[in-house]
C-alpha cells in the first residue's frame, strides 16, 4: 500500500468537501470585514506559527468610510487624505488658503502634513500651484511640512511653482523658508528647465535674479538645457530671456549634439527659430553627431512654415548634406 504524505491526502478530498470549506472560509472573511469596519482592525491578534501581531492589510478596507464623528484614527486619517474635492482634505484647504482648516486637520485630528495624492503631490504642492503663500507658510513653519518633499517623478514645490508660473510663491519658497532653486527631478529637470518648457516668464525672471542662477543652466538627463525646452515648445519670451539674463548659448549642444535651432526646427517652433537667429544662430554650422542641420531636422519632420522660416530668413542651405551625404529634399521624401 502506498503510504501518501497528508498534504497530498489533503488535495484528494471530494469536490463538495472542497466547496463546503470554501464556503466556511469566505463567510469568516465576512465577519472580519464586518468587525474591521466598525471597530477597526483588532492588532491583538497573533499568528500562532509565528506568534506576531497580525492585521488585514492597510489599504484592504481603506474604500470604507468612518461612520459619522467616529472611525479609528488611521481611518480618519486614511479619509483626510483620499478624495482631492473633500471640504475636509488638507491639500483642499492649502489650495484655498484656509489656514485655520489646515491647523484643525493636523493639530486636532492628527492629519499628516506628509499626506499625499498617489503622484505623490502634498499640500505643499497644493498651496505653491495656486500661488498661495499663506498656506506656504503654515505648512513649513507651523505644521512641519519639509519645504523641498518631492513627489513620485521628483517634483518640488518649487517645481510646481516654475510650472505654473506661481512667481511669489517660488520667492517665497526659496528666500524665504529655504527651498533648493536647483533641485533636481527624476528626469534631470530644475525649476528653470519647467519654467521654459512651460512659458512662465515671471518665473524665470525671478529664477534669474538668483545667485545659484548659473547652475541652472546645466543639462537635464537628456542634456538639454533649459534654452532647448524653450526652443521646442516655441517659448519666445523665455527664449530671449534665456539668452539675455542666463547667458544662454545659442549653439549649446544636448547629449545627441542638437542644438536649440534643431530642436526649433524640429517641432515647428517658428518665433523661436526667428528669436534664435536674432541672436546668433547659424542655421549651417549647427550640426548633430551624425551631421544633420536643422534644415535637415524640419524637411524630416514635414515643417514647412520652419523650412521657409530657416532658408528665407536664416539663410540656410538647401544643397547643405548630411554626414551620410545626404540633403533636405533626401530627409523630405525618406519621410514621405
Amino acid at each position: 500500500i502506498i503510504q501518501l504524505p497528508a498534504t497530498q491526502l489533503a488535495t484528494l478530498r471530494p469536490p463538495a468537501a472542497r466547496f463546503e470549506q470554501h464556503v466556511r472560509r469566505a463567510a469568516q472573511h465576512r465577519r472580519q470585514r464586518r468587525l474591521v469596519a466598525t471597530r477597526g482592525p483588532d492588532l491583538s491578534q497573533r499568528d500562532a506559527s509565528h506568534d506576531q501581531p497580525r492585521s488585514p492589510p492597510a489599504d484592504r478596507h481603506a474604500h470604507m468610510p468612518p461612520a459619522e464623528g467616529g472611525g479609528t484614527l488611521a481611518q480618519r486619517r486614511s479619509a483626510a487624505c483620499q478624495g482631492a474635492e473633500h471640504p475636509g482634505n488638507l491639500r483642499a484647504a492649502a489650495r484655498a488658503g484656509d489656514v485655520q482648516e489646515m491647523r484643525r486637520l493636523v493639530l486636532d485630528d492628527g492629519v499628516d502634513v506628509a499626506c499625499a495624492s498617489r503622484e505623490g503631490y502634498t499640500a505643499l504642492h497644493a498651496a505653491a500651484k495656486r500661488d498661495c503663500v499663506a498656506s506656504l507658510r503654515v505648512l513649513v513653519c507651523e505644521l512641519g511640512a519639509h519645504v523641498d518633499a518631492t513627489s513620485r517623478d521628483g517634483f518640488s514645490a518649487a517645481h510646481v511653482a516654475a510650472r505654473y508660473d506661481a512667481a511669489e510663491a517660488l520667492a517665497v519658497l526659496i528666500e524665504e523658508l529655504g527651498a533648493s532653486s536647483d533641485l533636481r527631478s527624476r528626469s534631470g529637470d530644475g525649476p528653470v528647465h519647467v519654467a521654459a518648457r512651460y512659458g512662465s516668464e515671471r518665473a524665470l525672471k525671478f529664477l534669474a535674479g538668483r545667485p545659484s542662477h548659473a547652475n541652472n543652466n546645466a543639462a537635464n538627463n537628456n542634456g538639454a538645457l533649459p534654452l532647448h525646452c524653450a526652443a521646442a515648445r516655441d517659448q519666445q519670451a523665455c527664449v530671449e530671456c534665456l539668452v539675455s539674463r542666463f547667458s544662454a548659448s545659442v549653439n549649446a549642444q544636448d547629449a545627441s549634439g542638437a542644438t536649440p535651432l534643431h530642436w526649433a526646427s524640429y517641432y515647428g517652433s517658428v518665433a523661436s527659430i526667428r528669436c534664435l537667429g536674432s541672436n546668433g544662430a547659424d542655421a549651417d554650422a549647427a550640426r548633430t553627431a551624425d551631421g544633420a542641420r536643422p534644415l535637415h531636422v524640419a524637411a524630416g519632420a514635414g515643417r514647412r512654415a520652419a523650412l521657409r522660416a530657416l532658408v528665407r530668413e536664416l539663410s540656410a542651405s538647401v544643397e547643405a548634406r548630411d554626414g551620410r551625404g545626404r540633403t533636405a529634399m533626401h530627409w523630405a521624401c525618406r519621410a514621405g
